[in-house]
């Protein structure tokens, strides 16, 4: 099934995690905002001195709704769309088993992470406690699954496009984005933890573990911003359909050197050969569109014109 042609100019398909970045960041800057305006305040006599993301949200519910859920559908939407334009060479494709895979998974667990988000806005942290942190870890864990495969996918592509730089430097974006991710989702958990096994039944949280739940606390907006650089690094990954958007049909990058039609040609960067060699299956041969004497590539297809010659 083909993919309609992108809406918008420049970005193209990039529009979408483009709008879902900013979307994330409206939704941090502006709780930050209003819980710095107000003062920095506690919302309950047990918090710790600096408050969670998710408590500033249950007291700006409808805000933390509006904002949450959109920011949720812009990923998911972008996540699907990647998969999409990978898997209709709009930009450069899944070869071996393991992206597909990867990518497959990243997909299933951005739904899940953009599910456990809308939800965690509408059970909010104060009158639905238990649930809104149930889908809050729900969120968490699978926006970090999510982005590790999304990274393995990326791994994979970089070994299959070795020239391609554009490849690596999202492969690397998204290693400094999820990394860091995974090490504070452990830690963030791993505080919240040690707070409820600290203190007592009935007992403040605010007198026994400030220290440790404000960290906690800190760590959750940290990752919420990162949740948004990630989003941005999907906007590195389709900016490359626009090239296609007018060319649905152009390949991606050859992965198996071009082989010849005659002997004695050279085929580019390649040796010319010193016999026919037989080309492999589904490679256009002369007479089936490639004028006589041109190259074609074995793995997409594709006529490739010679340096210095006149065919176009």
């Amino acid at each position: 099934m083909a993919l309609p042609k992108g809406v918008g100019l420049g970005l193209h398909w990039a529009w979408v995690p483009f709008w879902g970045f900013i979307f994330g960041c409206a939704t941090i800057i502006s709780l930050l905002v209003i819980w710095l305006a107000q003062g920095h305040p506690r919302y309950k006599q047990d918090e710790a001195t600096v408050v969670y993301i998710s408590d500033v949200g249950a007291d700006n519910h409808a805000l933390f709704i509006v904002l949450g859920t959109l920011t949720a559908l812009l990923f998911f939407a972008s996540i699907f769309l990647d998969y999409r334009l990978r898997h209709t060479a709009r930009i450069p494709q899944r070869v071996r088993r393991i992206e597909r895979v990867s990518a497959a998974l990243s997909v299933i667990f951005a739904f899940l992470c953009a599910l456990g988000c809308i939800l965690l806005t509408i059970f909010d942290a104060f009158r639905h406690q238990t649930l809104h942190w149930t889908f809050s870890g729900i969120f968490f864990v699978a926006l970090l699954l999510s982005g590790l495969f999304n990274m393995i996918e990326l791994g994979a592509l970089t070994r299959d496009y070795r020239d391609n730089k554009k490849i690596k430097a999202s492969f690397f974006l998204k290693l400094a984005v999820v990394i860091p991710g995974i090490i504070a989702i452990i830690i963030m958990g791993c505080l919240m933890k040690r707070c409820d096994d600290r203190t007592p039944p009935g007992a403040s949280d605010y007198i026994t573990c400030n220290g440790p739940d404000s960290a906690a606390a800190s760590l959750e907006w940290f990752v919420t911003a990162l949740f948004c650089l990630y989003i941005l690094t999907l906007v590195f990954d389709m900016y490359p359909s626009r090239m296609t958007s007018r060319h649905r049909n152009t390949p991606p990058l050859p992965l198996v050197p071009p082989t010849q039609t005659e002997p004695g040609k050279k085929g580019g960067f390649f040796a010319k050969g010193k016999g026919k060699s037989q080309a492999p299956h589904g490679t256009i041969t002369e007479g089936a569109g490639v004028p006589a004497g041109g190259v074609t590539n074995g793995h997409n297809a594709q006529p490739v014109i010679p340096p210095g010659s006149n065919m176009v």
